[in-house]
């Protein structure tokens, strides 16, 4: 999606960031329960959202390196224990 979005037309690319937009919005209202609930730790939700979402493209990125040395499997499983390990109290 980030690497051939340039490549759309205005109007489609306006369609996939308000759809980005809208998956930051629900992890920020996902952690900000999380904050209100005493399981989350953070400051700034809003930030931390676009971290996960950013986190969350990693593997289709950078994958052509991390799958040197790890399965998608394994990357998968080292995204989400670095966002537990990070944001979780």
């Amino acid at each position: 999606m980030y690497t051939e979005t340039k490549l759309l037309p205005k109007e489609f690319i306006k369609i996939i960031l308000e759809k980005e937009s809208g998956l930051v919005e629900c992890f920020e209202r996902i952690l900000e329960r999380g904050v209100e609930k005493g399981f989350f730790k953070i400051k700034h939700p809003f930030w931390v959202a676009n971290i996960i979402v950013y986190l969350l493209s990693i593997e289709p990125l950078r994958g052509w390196n991390l799958r040197k040395h790890y399965k998608v499997e394994e990357i998968n499983k080292l995204i989400e224990d670095h966002i537990i390990n990070c944001f979780v109290v």
